[in-house]
């Protein structure tokens, strides 16, 4: 069943039928508060309506494919996407929807309180999930039911699935829709995987949904770049003027104008969406399929209470309001690498082309190989290619004499492995570590050629720092503690050598160094290394493989100590 076959509004069909566990009315979550320690109430279960929600109905109802939602925190996100994936289970016939977070948890607690639930508390959703006794007395064990596949009497079916440092449990499924939720924790290299499970579908719908933090974090860019941008708009009765929710709209006691000062309604009847964009650019958007962008803030909810918008405010940081309570992008992610970090580290005298071969043959020399990973999910289509980094080593430092970027006709994966075999031999490489995850073929044909002992892949994984797995034959690397202690090695303990910045070569390489910032996951627990999206970080990675073999040479556990080695 196509979807324009089906006449009823996905609003209409979840207020009619769904029952949510819901905050009850009038009461503050002390959590909210600075300070506070949990919920004086619990949830009550009761029909879910939008009619405190206005601003969903446009968000439910969209014929838009692709939709983006910039979210303060606690603003039902979560809910609503739920939502979307019953309706879609529920009112289109063999449909699969799949939902994807950042880990394990998030997953499962999604599946537990935004399906699952929902389910047991609605009559009608329970009998289309053929729970009733005489559909399952038909069906037996039919409609699967866990925490992570769902199945219903309408044949459609709900994948729940996480992915955080890799993308393995997504990799070669399929679905009619792809739901990304905490969209700005998910590593930009793994979205072209995910995204892949939309090839074979007539529907292919994104939702991507998310609270944006730094300015270079995935959700940002995609709404900077390519959404339309809608604000909700809400008019000022007493002087007429139209209000995008902000700072200026905070008042003692209630939402103000920040035109007048007089009090507005966020959820007054004739307040809309409205695009940000300029009429040329919806004209003629940079895609032929932008997302429709929403931004949702915390005042917009019926939950939020002004005295808790007050105290967050006052007393948090910037960076923490305009995330969590108006869902602006901050700048303040931290960059790991900087031109003015990296140029006192290049040596002027020392050209590429006429002094690295014969630098390679006075010391010992090890390469760092990161493979193409094919185009990325960004709609500028940026394409990772194949970086070789070369190194010579000695206890005092490490200097870089090659860099190499396969791009063009050369990208093509025959050539690619003829000349890095010929790089090998050319400047006597002693030890080559390339990227496992993206080349595990080429890897083979390395050790056919050279053997296990000289080519020794490399695999980003959660793992302690570095570790060597004696039954997969390769070393397994924590990728943002690896990065991390590199990006001290280089800028920090002056472990490094690097060409002369004039080297137009060196230049392009090094900057890929730039593209790449730090931030706190989601739950503010854990660092997390990000690359921009439109931008290459090949080189990054081929450096930190390049420096991990020359630990073979000159151990430093001061900086990198391997565990079984």
């Amino acid at each position: 069943m196509a979807l324009d076959q089906v006449h009823v509004k996905p609003s209409d069909f979840v207020e009619s039928f769904f029952n949510i566990p819901q905050k009850p009315k009038n009461t503050v979550d002390m959590s909210q508060l600075s300070g506070g320690a949990g919920s004086t109430q619990g949830n009550v279960v009761g029909r879910f309506s939008l009619k405190e929600r206005p601003y969903l109905y446009e968000i439910y109802n969209t014929a838009a494919k692709d939709v983006l939602l910039m979210c303060g925190r606690q603003v039902e996100k979560s809910t609503t996407i739920g939502n979307r994936i019953l309706t879609h289970s529920m009112l289109l016939q063999n449909f699969r929807s799949m939902y994807v977070a950042p880990r394990d948890k998030q997953a499962a607690q999604f599946s537990r309180n935004r399906i699952r639930q929902p389910i047991k508390e609605s009559e009608e959703l329970s009998l289309m999930k053929g729970r009733h006794r005489s559909i399952r007395a038909m069906l037996g064990d039919q409609l699967a039911d866990n925490v992570y596949y769902q199945k219903f009497t309408t044949g459609s079916e709900i994948l729940i699935e996480y992915a955080y440092l890799n993308a393995d449990r997504v990799r070669g499924g399929t679905a009619d829709s792809l739901c990304m939720d905490e969209f700005q924790d998910l590593l930009f290299d793994l979205l072209p995987v995910i995204d892949a499970v939309l090839f074979t579908s007539a529907y292919q719908f994104r939702l991507y949904a998310g609270t944006p933090k730094s300015v270079d974090n995935t959700i940002n860019i995609y709404w900077e770049k390519y959404s339309t941008k809608n604000e909700w708009a809400i008019p000022c009765d007493a002087c007429g003027h139209w209000n995008i929710l902000g700072y200026a709209n905070v008042g003692k006691t209630c939402l103000i104008c920040s035109k007048c000062g007089a009090q507005i309604h966020p959820h007054h009847e004739r307040a809309q969406w409205v695009s940000g964009r300029d009429p040329t650019w919806l004209t003629d958007p940079p895609l032929s399929r932008p997302f429709v962008g929403y931004r949702i803030p915390q005042p917009l909810s019926p939950n939020n209470n002004h005295v808790v918008l007050l105290d967050k405010i006052e007393n948090n940081p910037p960076a923490t309001v305009n995330n969590e309570v108006w869902g602006f992008a901050h700048d303040s992610a931290d960059k790991l690498f900087s031109e003015a970090k990296i140029r006192p580290h290049c040596d002027a005298k020392f050209d590429m082309e006429r002094d690295g071969r014969r630098h390679a043959q006075q010391n010992p020399t090890v390469m760092g190989i990161d493979w193409a990973g094919g185009s990325d999910l960004s709609p500028d289509q940026v394409v990772s290619t194949t970086a070789v980094t070369i190194m010579t080593v000695n206890v005092h430092h490490c200097r870089v004499v090659y860099f190499k970027r396969y791009t063009g006709r050369e990208a093509d994966p025959d050539f690619v492995d003829l000349d890095i075999a010929r790089l090998v031999q050319e400047f006597n490489v002693k030890y080559v570590c390339p990227d496992f995850g993206g080349g595990y073929q080429q890897n083979f044909r390395l050790q056919k050629k050279f053997g296990a002992h000289r080519v020794i892949p490399v695999h980003y994984t959660g793992v302690k720092l570095l570790t060597w797995n004696k039954n997969l034959g390769r070393y397994m690397a924590a990728r943002t503690e690896v990065i991390q202690r590199f990006a001290y090695a280089l800028t920090s303990a002056q472990l490094f050598k690097l060409p002369s910045y004039s080297d137009p070569v060196a230049r392009d390489a090094l900057g890929d160094l730039y593209n790449v910032y730090e931030e706190m996951d989601a739950k503010h627990t854990r660092t997390i290394i990000q690359r921009t999206p439109g931008t290459t970080d090949d080189f990054l990675h081929s450096m930190v493989y390049a420096f991990i073999a020359s630990m073979f040479i000159v151990p430093r556990p001061d900086i990198i100590r391997p565990t079984n080695s």
